[in-house]
């Protein structure tokens, strides 16, 4: 028997994950779960989302990693029905109040981190980066938003452990960003 049992993805999220093109091997080695009921509010809640954001279950939650490979502390969560912000916006992705903004490198991706000649492509959000490693894409980063390459106004200091000297860069963008 395994150590870790692999999460359980309610049908809604694997239909979800499959409409954005990941592949079932690449959404397991990053750890998605589905989350619902009392369970899985307690457990967002030790995660660091705050009440309000904890109520919207069910959801989808995404595991992040760090360029150094380890699974950060935090993690994004798309609940199934979005909350609505006071002037009635959508918040289609939750994060943790107060948490850092970090750069996230699926676990598939990690090796070729230091090798610049392998291309490496940038998008916004872990599902848009999961589909293009599910795609063939070998070293893909997500970044948490279109400012998420800085944190505090410099330059995110998680670049500093990947190769960019005379490497191909790809900046794959949602086309909402410009």
């Amino acid at each position: 028997m395994n150590e870790r049992s692999e999460p359980t993805l309610l049908a809604q999220h694997m239909e979800q994950l499959s409409h954005s093109a990941i592949l079932p091997a690449i959404a397991a080695q990053r750890g998605y779960q589905s989350i619902n009921g009392a369970a899985g509010f307690s457990h967002l809640k030790s995660l660091g989302f705050s009440t309000t954001q904890a109520r919207c279950t069910p959801g989808l939650l995404i595991p992040l990693w760090s360029v150094t490979g380890e699974q950060h502390p935090v993690a994004h969560y798309r609940p199934d029905t979005p909350r609505l912000t006071r002037s009635g916006k959508e918040v289609k992705y939750e994060f943790p109040t107060g948490a850092a903004l970090v750069v996230d490198c699926h676990p598939a991706g990690q090796p070729q981190l230091a090798d610049p000649s392998c291309v490496l492509w940038i998008t916004e959000g872990e599902k848009k980066a999961d589909s293009l490693l599910s795609a063939g894409a070998t070293c893909v980063l997500c970044l948490l938003g279109v400012d998420g390459w800085k944190s505090k106004g410099i330059v995110n200091p998680d670049f500093q452990h990947i190769a960019l000297r005379g490497r191909e860069i790809r900046i794959v963008y949602d086309s909402d960003t410009w």
